[in-house]
């Protein structure tokens, strides 16, 4: 049978088993030394050296159970230079028989609570055997140090082997064996509780494995384990697992070689914090083009920020999640109770999408598969405290939105002096400036609490604005008449659900999320759910240039020449494959151009280049902007900006010299070159 599934077991697939994770593992550790020793004791004090020094130094609290035991390896190692790797400053404690004592006494603390499992706790493991269903035999890379998959696998019968021989017997560190006929691969880069150092003095190399707590034939005081001294305990620290020494070289070898032969690699409870696992996984997804990385944990924005950053854009179309849906899917608990894991990785190898939390121009709809250009340059121009939600150029000045405070700002470009202009706003999501008038125009929506029960409660309603830019006098253009909508809706008594509240609404707009001037002085055009809309200055009245209904809510609008639109809806959901469009006015007609993206927020046009500029928001764990060639909308994205935060509104000047963005840390200014 191939092997077709890996599996890669961090802390998180540990810590219902009551082995806590390394932060957790720290303070218990630490509470440990104060209950044993007291708080005068030159252990105790030793570690309060390090934590000040180390905080002194990096500017963050020492919490790391692995980062605390690479310290201590290095302050007494007196082959290995104080300024490699760590670098450590003068503040750190040198090295002295209290700091020797802290390191045993700290492999001596993870030796207990490593080997201390009871096999009843670990119950929710033993449907990691049934994936042999899908491959034997079945590699399981393994980060922790603990015994849990090594009784788990006793209890339930299953052969396994993690390089050494059955028995108890020594064995050189580099001669590890996993032969095809065991069942199970157990591949433990980072070390183990269970093996130990033998012959260290006479001949380097050797080791044994011992059987802990819970396993068969083991009495409940840790067996032959407590015969081994914790000096001799192979357990690594992050910065000094050394895959040059002992072990290592086979078992990244035997890592790599089950990654280059599987099509998917479950991440189960891990970070990926350290960097030599990290650089594995992506490249072997580099090197196996059939090989995708899921992630199951529950909170994976973080993991998959480093990923991104480490990957390149073009392997984010082969890292998914558990479940976008349910963020208990991605505790592991959840994930392999009742094979949920099993059964969804049976559909993935069977060549069910991933879920793709990161969008990529990959789509579905309208039109082929195009592929990433290489990412280009940007720089963050002016950083704003809460991030800018909507953006837009005035006469040698910007005017912008403050996310977090909803308020209106004038913005110096020369001096960085920040004015506010009007407040009181909720959920401003559009600006666009008239000169002629010298007024700020914006698009607002809001939930009502009054409908949190009601099955409308899903729309934004929304108003159109006016703000004098001299005065910062605001007032609405579009007003909601409450009394009105409550007459028709007690006529229709309430049936009809959404679509009959819309319908009843009087002076709101459903989901307005783009405005532009169409004629200064005399029109706007925004967006209104489904619908493009254009508001007389003059009169004040409501009008739909194209009558042609749009199948999703559009979400962005730009204008390429006086009477054709550019327009970017939504797309399906929940999937959210967005679309540009062309819409001609005066033939009442709409093109499809390109299409399948994720998360559309808005687009800016630029006719001396014919690009148009989009923006990707609702991303995981940041979004990005890219062009499109309107002339060859098909082809790779000439300018594409990765790694933005929160993009929302584009702003280009006159001459096309420089285009901004209003992002979740300020305005950014991407560079066409």
């Amino acid at each position: 049978m191939p092997t077709n599934v890996t599996l890669l077991l961090g802390a998180g697939a540990s810590v219902p088993a009551g082995i806590p994770h390394v932060r957790r593992f720290y303070q218990d550790f630490r509470d440990h030394l104060f209950r044993q020793f007291g708080g005068s004791h030159e252990l105790v004090l030793s570690l309060q050296g390090i934590e000040e020094a180390w905080e002194k130094e990096r500017g963050t609290k020492l919490s790391d159970i692995e980062r605390l035991y690479e310290i201590l390896t290095f302050l007494n190692d007196i082959s290995t230079p104080r300024s490699i790797p760590l670098r450590l400053p003068d503040p750190f404690p040198p090295r002295s028989r209290a700091i020797e004592l802290l390191e045993w006494e700290l492999k001596k603390y993870v030796q207990q609570r490593c080997l201390s499992v009871r096999a009843r706790d670990l119950d929710y493991l033993r449907p990691i055997s049934h994936f042999l269903r899908l491959s034997r035999p079945l590699a399981i890379i393994s980060l922790n140090y603990d015994s849990c998959l090594e009784i788990v696998m006793e209890k339930a019968g299953v052969p396994w082997t993690d390089g050494g021989p059955p028995d108890a017997a020594e064995f050189f560190a580099s001669q590890l064996d996993f032969p095809e006929s065991t069942d199970v691969h157990l591949i433990k880069l980072h070390g183990s509780a269970t093996w130990y150092h033998t012959k260290l003095e006479l001949e380097p190399g050797w080791m044994r494995r011992v059987r802990g707590l819970g396993q068969v034939g083991v009495s409940r005081k840790f067996g032959a384990a407590r015969t081994f001294t914790h000096e001799a305990m192979m357990i690594y620290p992050t910065l000094n697992k050394a895959l040059t020494n002992g072990p290592f070289p086979a078992l990244t070898l035997t890592a790599q070689k089950a990654l280059a032969e599987s099509k998917l690699c479950l991440a189960i409870g891990y970070s990926f914090a350290d960097v030599h696992v990290r650089r594995l996984v992506l490249e072997a997804l580099s090197l196996n083009p059939e090989l995708k990385l899921i992630l199951v944990n529950p909170n994976p924005r973080e993991i998959l920020e480093t990923l991104y950053r480490d990957a390149g854009s073009t392997l984010h179309d082969r890292i998914g999640v558990a479940s976008a849906r349910s963020k208990e899917f991605g505790l592991v608990q959840r994930a392999l109770d009742q094979d949920w894991l099993l059964r969804r990785s049976e559909e993935w190898l069977a060549g069910t999408p991933i879920v793709l939390p990161f969008a990529s121009s990959r789509g579905k709809i309208g039109g082929p598969r195009t592929r990433l250009s290489s990412p280009s340059r940007w720089r963050l121009r002016h950083p704003i405290e809460g991030g800018v939600a909507g953006l837009t150029r005035g006469e040698e000045v910007l005017y912008l939105v403050l996310r977090t405070r909803q308020e209106i700002c004038e913005l110096n470009t020369r001096t960085g002096t920040l004015r506010t202009l009007a407040t009181g706003f909720q959920n401003l999501r559009g600006l666009a400036f008239d000169p002629t008038d010298r007024v700020l125009y914006a698009v607002s929506n809001k939930y009502h609490s009054w409908f949190r029960r009601a099955p409308w409660r899903r729309g934004g309603i929304g108003q159109l604005w006016a703000i004098d830019v001299g005065t910062g006098l605001k007032h609405p253009i579009t007003r909601i008449h409450w009394i009105r909508t409550g007459i028709g809706l007690a006529k229709n008594r309430m049936r009809g659900g959404q679509e009959a509240f819309w319908k009843q609404l009087s002076g709101g707009l459903r989901w307005p999320t783009s405005v532009i001037v169409e004629e200064p002085g005399r029109s706007l055009l925004f967006t209104e759910a489904k619908a493009v809309r254009r508001m007389d200055l003059r009169t004040g009245t409501l009008s739909t240039p194209i009558e042609i209904p749009l199948p999703f809510n559009v979400v962005g609008l730009s204008m390429e020449t006086p009477g054709v639109l550019l327009v970017a809806d939504a797309g399906v959901h929940p999937n959210g494959f967005g679309r540009l469009m062309r819409a001609i006015l005066r033939e009442q007609r709409v093109e499809f151009l390109e299409g399948g993206w994720r998360g559309i927020g808005s687009i800016a046009y630029l006719p001396s280049r014919r690009l148009e500029l989009l923006s990707q928001v609702g991303l995981w764990p940041r979004g990005r902007a890219f062009s499109l060639d309107l002339d060859a909308p098909t082809n790779p994205p000439q300018f594409s900006w990765e790694g933005l935060n929160q993009p929302s509104q584009f702003s280009v000047s006159r001459d096309e010299d420089e285009v901004l963005i209003s992002t979740g840390d300020g305005i950014v200014d991407l560079q066409l070159r």
